[in-house]
């Protein structure tokens, strides 16, 4: 479960964790997964900005590896896995493991013009026969079986859904066209004059994919029982524009925190989570099943979330897109039974993208000379084999955002800033 743009603070146990008092915006479920899993302290992404961290997170390499170095890229670009790196969801594919993808893609991908032809225009959707499907290095050609999916999240275009490659109307009426800020409910949730769903709405989208991803469970157990699977969910939370849903579920989500739209959305992230939980443990299946919990950079600053008393980012400087720790230390919690000491906590320094390495140990495999170049197995962390005075990685690179600029290099407590190649910071984080 990859979240987008939740604090390392947002997820309340770690909030209880570093204030010792109960926070003001509790996530039950999330929490449940680390009550019942391990919580690491010291996780982060590899980059502070979404785009780079979910190539690290599909591939196990550092964001420099991609087609584009700099880490951002539009839902119009080609993919930016390039030959013979190998997404982690094929290789378990390869394995015998049933595949899917749910919510937001952010990788690129190539469409189609009005002539048919194949193109990739980068931002531009002026030229794309987005009705037409997309074309090729969407979900299902990297490994993935299934796949229901947003191509940039929700905010930016194409505001649409696709189920595979195929525009999935939202009603009979829906028809793809530019969509106008000025007008398009909810206000403010689109970009003006960028193609989409005219059905399209933005506080659909959470509760959406939950009851997709539910659906692929009960339709996985049905038709494939005897094999596993692996689920990639990728929320649209918290992402702006903030438009939390009505409910999900039943249970209320906009303004059921009382505190801003923002924080109903790591709420309504939190029921996303209960839904998949309660469809695992309703089929008998929650404990054979292994949940990473994690986002794909550090949280937010809103002020009317920070002035009605909940920080994402307590206790750390900066935020999203900053190269110090608000902007990259994320939340990280495994839940495995027989694996995984129920409430246990780990204070080992690991990359989210480190998951790709475990899964290739986990299932006893090789890797290819492309793949997981810049991720360790933290299974011996996982199954206790590791003391925890003994580092799994000794470092770790990550960047600030898009581009040439803030970079960081982390050994042990040691981190080292440095901005197109020059030194402007250095820390201890034991001191300091």
């Amino acid at each position: 479960i990859l979240a987008d743009d939740i604090g390392y603070s947002d997820v309340g146990a770690y909030n209880e964790y570093i204030s010792g008092i109960d926070p003001v915006l509790p996530t039950r479920n999330i929490n449940r997964l680390a009550q019942e899993g391990m919580m690491f302290t010291d996780a982060h992404s590899p980059a502070a900005l979404c785009a780079p961290t979910r190539y690290s997170a599909m591939t196990g390499n550092y964001p420099y590896r991609s087609r584009v170095p700099g880490g951002v890229w539009g839902s119009y670009a080609v993919s930016a896995v390039l030959p013979g790196q190998t997404p982690i969801a094929a290789t378990m594919k390869a394995v015998g493991y049933r595949t899917a993808f749910f919510g937001k893609w952010g990788f690129g991908a190539e469409w189609y013009d009005d002539s048919g032809n194949i193109i990739a225009p980068e931002f531009d959707d002026t030229t794309v026969d987005v009705a037409a499907g997309i074309a090729r290095g969407g979900p299902v050609d990297q490994g993935f079986d299934y796949s229901f999916n947003l191509p940039s999240g929700i905010q930016h275009s194409p505001y649409a859904y696709f189920e595979n490659n195929d525009w999935y109307p939202l009603s009979i009426d829906s028809v793809i066209e530019p969509l106008s800020a000025a007008t398009h409910e909810p206000l403010g949730s689109v970009r003006d004059g960028k193609k989409g769903d005219s059905e399209y709405d933005s506080r659909d989208a959470g509760p959406m994919l939950a009851s997709k991803a539910v659906a692929f469970i009960d339709d996985h157990l049905q038709t494939h029982p005897d094999s596993p699977f692996l689920l990639y969910y990728s929320s649209q939370a918290v992402h702006v524009p903030h438009t939390p849903s009505e409910s999900l579920d039943g249970q209320p989500v906009q303004g059921a925190t009382g505190i801003s739209a923002h924080a109903d959305l790591i709420h309504e992230l939190d029921l996303q989570v209960g839904a998949i939980l309660s469809k695992l443990e309703l089929e008998g299946i929650l404990d054979q099943t292994l949940i990473i919990f994690t986002s794909d950079n550090g949280g937010l600053d809103k002020p009317e979330t920070l002035a009605n008393g909940h920080d994402s980012n307590l206790g750390l400087r900066g935020k999203k897109g900053s190269i110090h720790e608000g902007g990259h230390r994320v939340p990280f919690i495994v839940r495995w039974p027989g694996v995984v000491v129920p409430g246990s906590l780990s204070d080992q320094t690991i990359l989210i993208s480190d998951w790709v390495a475990t899964m290739y140990d986990m299932l006893g495999i090789p890797m290819g000379s492309g793949d997981a170049l810049d991720a360790v197995s933290i299974l011996p962390v996982l199954a206790g084999l590791q003391d925890e005075n003994d580092p799994i990685r000794d470092r770790f690179i990550v960047q600030a955002g898009a581009c040439c600029g803030d970079t960081a290099i982390r050994d042990g407590d040691d981190i080292l800033i440095y901005n197109y190649g020059i030194q402007i910071e250095f820390y201890n984080l034991a001191s300091d």
